[in-house]
């Protein structure tokens, strides 16, 4: 999503992404559970790095629109990202009527 980031054509909308453009170990997350106590914990196999010329330290992709969960959205079963780009698109268009 970084490299949409900032074109005139594109508006991201959402929450921020979870990885940074340096790198993300969201690939391939194995379960493991200890043989004894019978613990369970998810461990990433490998790490990607998208650019090695990116900090190392940094957030994933901030939208340009932020639509975040409400518990109200969550109980209903609401998509509330489709919401907020319906209503974007719905603005755009009546400004345009203008």
């Amino acid at each position: 999503m970084s490299v949409l980031k900032g074109q005139q054509n594109v508006t991201i909308v959402g929450e921020p992404s979870g990885g940074a453009a340096y790198g993300n170990s969201a690939w391939f997350i194995n379960e493991v559970v200890l043989p004894n106590t019978k613990i369970r914990f998810r461990l990433p196999l490998f790490r990607l790095v998208i650019n090695k010329k990116l900090p190392k330290k940094g957030w994933g992709v901030l939208p340009d629109e932020f639509a975040g969960p409400t518990i109200d959205a969550i109980k209903k079963g609401i998509d509330y990202k489709m919401q907020k780009t319906k209503k974007l698109i719905k603005d755009a268009n009546q400004n345009k009527a203008l």
